[in-house]
């Protein structure tokens, strides 16, 4: 079955004070980690299959369209004209029901998030782009009453 979706990933550091990720050095007591902040538009397929009446195992991944990519002093894009995101997800999962009343589910999600920068007018970016990673285990049960 097709879908579509609409997304948002972000991570803050919540600094005090503010910083631009280009101007991060060796000394620094920063962390040398911009804020992320993107938006995104998610084109997936989505597949499931019973084996057996009991059993069930199910397939999802898509596309990740990005929309924006934040700005501010202490966002990725910070001190450039902007940036792009794109990426993709799979999930991968299966269920089984083990009584009548007891059923257990397990998802592996995995995704990746890739971010470019657009290059200043002037001068050498301190770095052009970005990528994350992401993967984890999601496991579940599920108790039927009448």
């Amino acid at each position: 079955m097709p879908a579509v979706g609409y997304g948002r990933i972000g991570a803050d550091l919540e600094r005090t004070t503010p910083s631009m990720p280009g101007q991060c050095t060796s000394t620094s007591t920063e962390p040398c980690f911009a804020d992320v902040v993107a938006t995104y538009l998610s084109l997936d397929l989505h597949i499931r299959v019973g084996f057996t009446p009991t059993f069930a195992m199910s397939l999802a991944g898509g596309y990740l369209m990005g929309l924006a990519v934040g700005k501010g002093t202490d966002q990725i894009t910070a001190g450039l004209p902007g940036g792009s995101m794109k990426g993709f997800h799979v999930d991968i999962g299966a269920s089984a029901l083990i009584t009548d009343w007891l059923a257990v589910q397990a998802t592996i999600p995995i995704r990746r998030y890739s971010i470019a920068l657009d290059a200043p007018a002037t001068g050498t970016p301190a770095y052009r782009g970005a990528t994350d990673m992401y993967y984890g285990l999601i496991a579940g049960i599920a108790v039927m009453t009448k």
